[in-house]
């Protein structure tokens, strides 16, 4: 039993980050490919009604393009550096995994 739980722990540390990257990187794909071109003159026109820069109105206008699911995790990147949040949640899990291992080989 101790074996099993330790593959599904291994599976689910590993296929999170995973998961997240690749939904990260199709929702990205889908806003580059169509609907980037629609938005900048939005954003342009945001930016100006509102007086924010226009970085600041093309990040507003991509969440709401891409809906609140996963708006949040693409803020804080760059689209060619999306696969840096799944890194950081591996880098977490490589931490504190030989810790859940000892555990469950006790």
């Amino acid at each position: 039993m101790q074996v099993l739980s330790g593959i599904v722990i291994v599976i689910f540390v590993l296929g999170t980050p995973l998961c997240l990257w690749l939904s990260l990187r199709s929702k990205a794909a889908i806003y580059s490919g169509e609907h980037e071109k629609r938005t900048a003159t939005k954003a342009k026109q945001l930016a100006a009604d509102l007086d924010v820069p226009l970085s600041q109105a093309e990040f507003v206008v991509r969440d709401m393009t891409i809906g609140r699911s996963l708006g949040f995790l693409m803020d804080a990147y760059r689209p060619q550096y999306l696969y840096w949040e799944a890194l950081d949640m591996l880098r977490s899990a490589a931490t504190t995994l030989p810790a859940i291992a000892h555990c469950c080989c006790l």
